[in-house]
């Protein structure tokens, strides 16, 4: 029987339950709030943080790692290859590695999911630093960083996701040219919660 979640604003928004340094590398898991996203398109909520990218992510894949969701609360919609499924609180899915897949919250009000990746890898601090470009509104309204930051990423962690629509020979390639750019021009490829909270605290004064 699925747990109740009564107030999905009182959870952090993004929460590292299990870091790669605490398992040997053998798994990350984290917990998330999605905002809706009904019929592809973001719609607003009364949630207080800032799409991210794992709101509505496009077709990727993940090379090295098997990626499960656990969805606590709402309803998440999973298109994996050519097969689509919505899962409801309680539900859970596996993705093998190498699949291409997509996610997103197809309800009108937000979902709760647990993400696990496997090995871990580094997705614990990707998953930080995207969430933390994303809330310091150094990302486009979807949560995606400009393409210096991103080729940055794409450099620093190149085994863990790569769109389906393109070769990844060409997108490594295409790393490797502008990551240098992007790191002279500042952008960097860890940022932690931390941050956030400065900022909060500044601001607050």
């Amino acid at each position: 029987m699925p747990e109740e979640i009564d107030d999905l604003t009182a959870l952090e928004p993004f929460e590292i339950r299990k870091r790669a340094e605490e398992t040997d590398g053998e798994f990350v898991r984290v917990e998330v709030t999605l905002h809706p996203f009904p019929d592809g398109k973001p719609t607003e909520s009364d949630l207080t943080h800032r799409r991210w990218i794992v709101d509505g992510i496009g077709e990727h894949f993940h090379p090295r790692q098997e990626e499960s969701f656990h969805v606590r609360a709402g309803e998440l919609h999973v298109v994996q290859e050519r097969t689509e499924r919505t899962l409801t609180a309680g539900e859970e899915i596996a993705l093998p590695a190498n699949v291409s897949h997509s996610h997103w919250n197809p309800a009108d009000r937000p979902a709760r999911v647990a993400v696990e990746h496997r090995p871990a890898c580094q997705s614990d601090k990707l998953l930080e630093t995207l969430y933390v470009l994303a809330q310091a509104g150094r990302t486009d309204e979807a949560g995606v960083p400009n393409v210096l930051q991103s080729m940055v990423l794409q450099k620093a962690y190149a085994d863990h996701a790569y769109r389906a629509d393109r070769p990844v020979s060409a997108q490594k390639a295409l790393a490797t040219l502008l990551a240098p750019i992007g790191r002279l021009a500042g952008y960097e490829s860890v940022h932690s919660v931390e941050e956030i909270e400065a900022l909060e605290r500044r601001n607050d004064r």
